[in-house]
């Protein structure tokens, strides 16, 4: 994705860490937006579309793993990724819990602002990837959706006149014809959770395959997104000659 194109939330309660963020990643080309604390931030991400989070955590007012796990939870937010900078004292533990609140990733404060820069590029391909992937997927559970109605719809009906017409028929038909009376009703359902899809969000397969999550679109997906996805992306970059980790 062009960096003009993308877009980055800066959060942390310093202003000169803040400016310092702004001159960095404004000099590449990208656009980047500032937030004081996580409150500020939750503000600023319904304002405007944002292509990554670079989060602090210890923060007045809303710090940093309430705001991550205020992101996660957020249908609107939840794929944002985030990517905590933090030179906090208890630090193992707070990025651990940074982690388990859904962040992607962490660095240390002394950053190597190369690295912080490769991590970003990374996230915000991932997401305007995830982006595309799901407008992808929209279109076709739309078009999946209204070629399935219709015949759906037909089974159902010509069920249902079966259905009331049981007490003539013989005992076995009367099974047949429940079973496949459920089975139309399930698939009246399944087309109603195909209507609702609105993101590219995939489960464990056979064959370590992955196939889009249908049952679960209605509920914001918590943890990390993509970060499978992410941490081969950077091992790919890591093993790249010249390049710092």
């Amino acid at each position: 994705m062009p960096r003009g194109l993308a877009t980055i939330l800066c959060v942390d309660d310093d202003p000169d860490t803040l400016l310092l963020l702004r001159t960095t990643f404004s000099v590449q080309g990208f656009t980047v937006l500032t937030a004081l604390n996580g409150r500020e931030a939750l503000v600023r991400l319904h304002e405007a579309p944002v292509d990554v989070v670079i989060m602090d955590l210890e923060m007045p007012v809303m710090g940093g793993l309430e705001t991550i796990e205020a992101i996660r939870s957020s249908h609107e937010t939840h794929a944002i990724p985030v990517l905590v900078v933090s030179g906090a004292a208890d630090r193992e533990g707070l990025l651990v819990q940074a982690l388990q609140a859904g962040a992607n990733d962490y660095l240390s404060k002394p950053y190597n602002p190369t690295s912080l820069l490769r991590r970003v590029e990374i996230l915000v391909d991932l997401h305007h990837l995830h982006r595309e992937r799901s407008q992808a997927v929209r279109e076709m559970a739309g078009a999946a959706s209204h070629e399935l109605s219709q015949p759906a719809t037909a089974l159902l009906g010509h069920l249902e006149l079966l259905v009331a017409q049981l007490p003539a028929l013989p005992p076995d038909v009367q099974t047949h014809i429940h079973r496949a009376h459920a089975a139309a009703l399930d698939l009246a359902v399944l087309i109603k959770r195909i209507q609702k899809i609105e993101e590219h969000r995939t489960v464990p397969y056979l064959d370590n395959r992955r196939i889009v999550d249908i049952g679960g679109q209605g509920q914001p997906q918590r943890g990390a997104p993509f970060a499978e996805e992410y941490q081969a992306s950077l091992r790919e970059t890591d093993t790249r000659p010249g390049v710092t980790p």
